[in-house]
Order: C-alpha cells, then sequence, then structure tokens
C-alpha cells in the first residue's frame, strides 16, 4: 500500500489517476511516494518510495514500476528527446473523449511525453461548417479539455493536420470543390487556399497550447497536374512544392508554431519513389527549404537495414531537425500485425539512436475504414518505450511489463498476430505484412476470389484453433471486447476456408445434394459468424470511438450478410430446377495478383494482400 500524500498538487492528481488505472494501492497511511528531481530512477528500499525525475514522463513511467516490473533501486536513461504517438482520427474511428482520457493514461503509464492526433478534417473551424461535418470532428472546447487533461501527465497534445493533400473527404462538399487541383490535392498557389489554410491554423491556435504542429504535406502525388496546370501551365513540382510550404510555414509562423511535415514528397519528386538506397536530394532543394522545419522521416515497411541507414542520413543531410516516425502495424484489417510491429521497429529505433535521431514518433493509422481498435497496437507502443528508455531488453522483461500495464498477457496478441499467415499462404518476402484476413472476412463466396490461396483442411483447423484460444482471453476485463472482435473474426475465416471450396466442388460435380446442405446448413452457420462478428465490432465501436464511421463497418458486414443470404437462394434455385447454371462459378478462378503458376511470391497489393474492402469484396464497380 502506498501513500501519494506528500507529492506535489502538479504530480498528485495525475498519480491518483494512473494508480486506479494500474491497479497500485493506495492509502493514507501507506508507504509515502516522494519525488525529486535529478537522473531518472526509483528506490523503494527505504521507509518510502523516492522517485527521481527531469520531466513529468519520466515521473509517470517510474510510478508505473510499482507494478511489480522492478524491486529496490532501478534505474533508465532515456535516449530520446521526443516520444510521441500519433493516433489517427481522419479514417472515421474518432476517440471518444473516455478513450482518449485513457489512452493517454496509458502513454504516461510507459513514459510518453506528447499524443498527436491526425486530422485531415476531423476538427471544428469557425466558419467552416462543412470542415468534418458529419466526422465526429472534434470541438474546439473537447481540445482545450483534452489539451488540459495531457497535462496532468505532461502529455502534449500536439495537432497533426494537412495542408496540401489527404483532404478527401472535405473536398466531397461543393464549396471547397474551387480550391481543389485534382484527387485530394488542394489548388496551390490560390490566395483561397491560403486563407483556409490559415482558419486551419487559428483553429489550431485556440485549442492547443503546443506551439508544434505537423503540417501534413505528404503523398501530393498528382501535384499541379489538375486545375494548377490549367491556370498555371506546366510547372516543375518541385518549384510548386517548395513554394507552397514557403507560404505555409509563413501562416505557421504568424501564429507562433514551429512546423514538421512527412518528408516523402522532397524524395518522390526527386527519384520517382520515396525509399533509395543511393543518391541524395540536390544541394539548390535543400537550401529552399526552411531550416525552422522538422522533417520526418516515416518508415512502416524497410526492414533492409542498409537502405533505412541511408535513407537516415540524405534526412541528415538536410539544415533541418529531423524525427523519425515508425508504425504501429494496425492498419492491416480488424486485427493489428504487433509483432511485425516488435521486430521491424526495433531496428528502426536503435538506427536512428546509432545516427543521432532521437525524436521518435510512434503512428497508429487507420487506413479504409479503421477496423481495428485504438489499443489493439498496445504492445507496439510498448516497445518504442522500452526502446527509448531500457534500450536492450529481453522477452522476459518485455512481458511482464507489458502484463502489468494492461492487466493482459502478451500471449493473445502474438496468436491474433498470425492472422494474416494461415498454413499453405505464402506471405511476401520483402518484410511487408499481408492484409490476408481481411480479404478473407469479405471476399465473396461464389466467385472465390481468394479460393487458391487456402489450403482447405489446414486453414479451417488454423483458424478454428486461434477462436479456441482467444476465447480464453475475450472476458479480459480492459480489453476483452477488441479480444472479441478478432475472436469472431477467425470463426469466420474457419468458416471461409470451407464453404467457398466445397461450393465450388460440389457444382463442378454437379452434386446437388451437397449443394442443397450446404445451402442449408454451412451459408447459416456463416451469416450467423458474420452477424456475431458484426455485433463484437460495433461493440468495440461505441467502447472506443464516436459514433461517426460506425455505420460503414455496418454497410460492410451487414452488406456480406445479405449478399450470403444471396447466394442461398441462387444455390436453392439451382437445385430445384428454377435456373440452369450458376454463373459465377462457371467462370474459372484465376490468381488475383495475376501470377500463372503457384510461387512463392505475393505481392502486399495483390488481391489476397489488399486491405481494401472495395476490392476484397468485389472486382465490379461499388
Amino acid at each position: 500500500m502506498y501513500s501519494l500524500e506528500l507529492l506535489p498538487l502538479d504530480l498528485r492528481q495525475g498519480a491518483e489517476e494512473l494508480c486506479d488505472m494500474l491497479d497500485i494501492p493506495v492509502s493514507a497511511s501507506g508507504k509515502p511516494i516522494t519525488a525529486q528531481t535529478g537522473d531518472m530512477s526509483i528506490d523503494t528500499t527505504g521507509d518510502k518510495v523516492v522517485i527521481t525525475y527531469r520531466t513529468k514522463p519520466q515521473f509517470f513511467r517510474m510510478l508505473s514500476m510499482l507494478t511489480g516490473a522492478v524491486e529496490g533501486k532501478y534505474s533508465e536513461n532515456p535516449r530520446q528527446t521526443m516520444l510521441c504517438y500519433m493516433a489517427d482520427q481522419s479514417r472515421n474511428a474518432v476517440f471518444n473523449m473516455a478513450s482518449a482520457k485513457r489512452m493517454i493514461r496509458y502513454l504516461a503509464a510507459l513514459g510518453f511525453d506528447s499524443l498527436m492526433l491526425y486530422t485531415e478534417d476531423t476538427y471544428e473551424i469557425e466558419g467552416q461548417p462543412y470542415f468534418g461535418y458529419m466526422r465526429g470532428r472534434w470541438t474546439q472546447k473537447e481540445l482545450t479539455e483534452l489539451v488540459e487533461y495531457g497535462e496532468k501527465f505532461g502529455i502534449e497534445l500536439i495537432p497533426c493536420i494537412q495542408t496540401l493533400a489527404h483532404l478527401e473527404r472535405m473536398m466531397r462538399w461543393k464549396c471547397y470543390r474551387p480550391i481543389v487541383d485534382c484527387a485530394d490535392i488542394l489548388l496551390a498557389g490560390d490566395e483561397k487556399t491560403y486563407a483556409l489554410i490559415d482558419d486551419m491554423f487559428k483553429a489550431c491556435s485556440k485549442a492547443f497550447k503546443s506551439r508544434r504542429i505537423n503540417i501534413g504535406l505528404d503523398e501530393a502525388h498528382m501535384l499541379g497536374l489538375g486545375k494548377y496546370l490549367d491556370i498555371n501551365g506546366y510547372h516543375n513540382r518541385s518549384e510548386i512544392m517548395l513554394n507552397h510550404l514557403s507560404k505555409v510555414c509563413e501562416i505557421a509562423h504568424k501564429y507562433g508554431f514551429h512546423p514538421m511535415m512527412w518528408s516523402d514528397m522532397f524524395f518522390r519528386i526527386a527519384f520517382g519513389t520515396y525509399y533509395v538506397k543511393s543518391g541524395e536530394i540536390t544541394k539548390e532543394v535543400i537550401d529552399k527549404v526552411p531550416q525552422d522545419l522538422t522533417l520526418i522521416y516515416w518508415d512502416y515497411y524497410t526492414s533492409d537495414k542498409e537502405l533505412f541507414s541511408h535513407m537516415v542520413k540524405c534526412h541528415k543531410s538536410f539544415n533541418n531537425p529531423v524525427a523519425f516516425a515508425g508504425g504501429c502495424h494496425k492498419w492491416n484489417g480488424f486485427v493489428a500485425n504487433n509483432m511485425v510491429t516488435y521486430d521491424l521497429e526495433s531496428m528502426h529505433i536503435d538506427e536512428c539512436f546509432k545516427q543521432g535521431l532521437d525524436q521518435i514518433i510512434a503512428t497508429g493509422w487507420g487506413d479504409d475504414g479503421a477496423e481495428a481498435a485504438h489499443f489493439s497496437i498496445i504492445p507496439g507502443l510498448a516497445l518504442y518505450a522500452e526502446k527509448c528508455y531500457k534500450g536492450d531488453f529481453d522477452r522476459k522483461w518485455f512481458d511482464t511489463r507489458f502484463e502489468n500495464i494492461f492487466k493482459i498477457p502478451m500471449h493473445p496478441f502474438e496468436v491474433m498476430n498470425d492472422v494474416d499467415c494461415p498454413p499453405g499462404f505464402k506471405p511476401a518476402k520483402n518484410g511487408r505484412r499481408t492484409n490476408f484476413h481481411k480479404n478473407m472476412v469479405y471476399f465473396d463466396v461464389l466467385t472465390g476470389l481468394n479460393n487458391k490461396y487456402i489450403s482447405r483442411d489446414e486453414c479451417a483447423e488454423f483458424y478454428s484453433k486461434m477462436a479456441d484460444t482467444l476465447e480464453k482471453y475475450s472476458s479480459n476485463d480492459k480489453f476483452g471486447y477488441m479480444i472479441r472482435v478478432a475472436r469472431d473474426v477467425a470463426k469466420v475465416l474457419a468458416l471461409k476456408s470451407t464453404v467457398p471450396l466445397d461450393i465450388r466442388a460440389a457444382y463442378e460435380k454437379h452434386d446437388i445434394a451437397e449443394l442443397a446442405r450446404i445451402a442449408k446448413e454451412d451459408l447459416p452457420a456463416l451469416i450467423e459468424a458474420t452477424d456475431n462478428l458484426l455485433k463484437s465490432v460495433t461493440e468495440q465501436w461505441r467502447t472506443e470511438s464516436r459514433a461517426f464511421g460506425l455505420e460503414v463497418q455496418q454497410l460492410r458486414l451487414g452488406g456480406a450478410k445479405e449478399r450470403l443470404k444471396g447466394v442461398i437462394d441462387v444455390i436453392n434455385d439451382y437445385c430445384e430446377g428454377r435456373i440452369d447454371k450458376i454463373d459465377e462459378l462457371e467462370e474459372k478462378v484465376l490468381w488475383s495478383d495475376c501470377r500463372t503458376k503457384d510461387t512463392d511470391d505475393l505481392a502486399p497489393e495483390s488481391g489476397a494482400g489488399n486491405n481494401v474492402w472495395r476490392s476484397s469484396s468485389t472486382v465490379n464497380i461499388i
């Protein structure tokens, strides 16, 4: 039992909440916890607990050690000057306030010092009613509340916006079309564009206390090739980019911000690609980049240490501060790939520190609708924290530390991690994970676009065992809701490993009795499993996020159920002689990645590795 009575007020409020969340027993008569400034450590040997810290995040990380990770005297030497989590708030799943505060508490326990909210159009701008309309946008009042909550724990809330591309949702509204270049890209050089960007900075300036801001500027692939080209004729994209950047930085400085940006466009324009093993950005371009701008080298995939090292060196050749952003891999579907994060980002982070990069950002993207839970990447967040504060550690330390903080073992996360790697399925060779499980959830049982990738009996057994294993953890009071989603995904996949193959086999044999049985037994079972998955997804969404965007999951999984009902009708019509063939089953099944024979290679962007619902579910227009 511990007492917080001797802590200063600015630490005590946060400590009370953290101890409550971490089940650290607290009583007025308990062993006093005290705090003093100095090198980061905790000492529990005397008649009081002494936590020594330089920053609030260091204090709260040491406080979390009272969950049982260490005894006696323990110290750490943090290698980073920034440890930030960037939460995607733009792919439908916007934190509800309770989850946002919960995330802040976990980040504090791990020792993070900042939280970026990636908001394309999901923040309120006064005078812009259609900006983030019906998207669950953060209001100014909510952001102010969250900023103040973060201060309890020393967590800086940093705005992370877009000032060039990735504004597709905003651009659906007629009022913004005059400032669209093409695709999701703003019209550079237009005064109306900069008026909107000025409003963006004004809104962020009011809501956030941080003077750091991420201004985006990534992946503007078609910059200058739409309306800009019509108005101005062809201009070198590097020239357009640098002129736009200069203007955006000028507006940022007007509001007292120190901007940072994703760096990829400098490389894409120079080399036609982002990741390069050789070559450097020209001095002419480097000299035109505002020197107070922090460049963010983002890399979620590179397993080649030589390539990664060269990219770090390229970034260091600029006259700018450089930060690194790696991935907490949750954008692949319903289940996060935490062991990919563990292996890949361990190398990335070590290489960054080796080369002197000490600003570290972990990103949790939610591509294509954000099926995976916000908290599905907690092992990844723990990995970032342990690499930054402890450096080298073994799995025993990591697993113990993880369970002490999150009150759930690592084992279910390791089990879930294999959801894309069933027996017989050949993953990509380049270190990138495919999104096999999402494809399997949505692919059509009649057209059978995934049929060639399924090893029937092995896959069915594999996913059945996965579901059984996850069942043991599904009642966890902290994270059971997202374990239930993964469990129900596995149950759907166990059935989809057999049903589409069995339908086609029975049809080709003209086995009417077997087709009738599948329509009566197997397909209703698959409908029930899909319905259970939808219920779990709905529960997860309502636990973590605002309502907006849930309709997408309900439309997708609800549509999948209706399609299965339609398949039953078609099979029954065939079996009872009302139709003489089933068109989809008359077509030969091909490899979705256009190979002509089975090989060891599977491109991540292939049919079986695509994480986009529209192409997973059908080849037709949707």
